[in-house]
């Protein structure tokens, strides 16, 4: 019995290894499992962090903290995916979206996730875009507003508290990394 532990235990290590993000459907994990996404740019980095806890998705320079963690949630019957807030507060479980749900504010937040709030959906660019530990992500409803392909990015500048955008021209292959990990 020892050993069927120890073995299954070397395969799910060795599967978590082989797995650069995972994709699950909305509430299907434990709050603070997520992931830390971050652009690097240089020798700074713009972390998606909800601020204080939420609702406010803004930038940060490291991945220590719960406030840093994520989860890529695939949507039924779509292509689409939702970022979802697994850190430890009363915002876990919402996605990242425009502020306060408003349709006309680029600018993040946490809004509900099902029903899908205002542009908590997201194309997500790999292959062709980004590094294979990279991904980028196209919001479908600042594209279809703005009539061109529009990004979820930092500010520019950016630093610590400064908000990131859903209607950025330019795409931003964030590096996926554990959550609670000091870059």
């Amino acid at each position: 019995m020892k050993q069927i532990k120890l073995l299954l235990g070397t395969l799910v290590l060795t599967l978590a290894a082989l797995i650069p993000f995972a994709v699950t459907a909305p509430g299907a994990h434990a709050a603070g499992l997520g992931e830390c996404f971050y652009w690097p740019d240089g020798g700074n980095h713009a972390t998606l962090n909800a601020w204080n806890g939420g609702p406010f998705v803004k930038s940060w320079h490291s991945c220590a903290f719960p406030n840093d963690s994520f989860f890529i949630a695939s949507v039924q019957n779509s292509n689409d995916v939702q970022i979802e807030f697994t850190g430890n507060s009363g915002w876990a479980g919402h996605c990242v979206g425009d502020a306060y749900n408003d349709p006309n504010n680029a600018s993040t937040s946490l809004d509900t996730c099902s029903p899908a709030g205002w542009g908590t959906l997201f194309v997500p660019l790999e292959s062709g875009y980004c590094a294979s530990n990279q991904i980028a992500f196209k919001n479908v409803h600042w594209s279809a507003v703005t009539g061109h392909n529009a990004y979820l990015g930092p500010a520019n500048p950016y630093g610590d508290g400064s908000s990131f955008y859903l209607n950025k021209t330019g795409y931003f292959c964030f590096t996926v990394a554990a959550s609670g990990m000091t870059l």
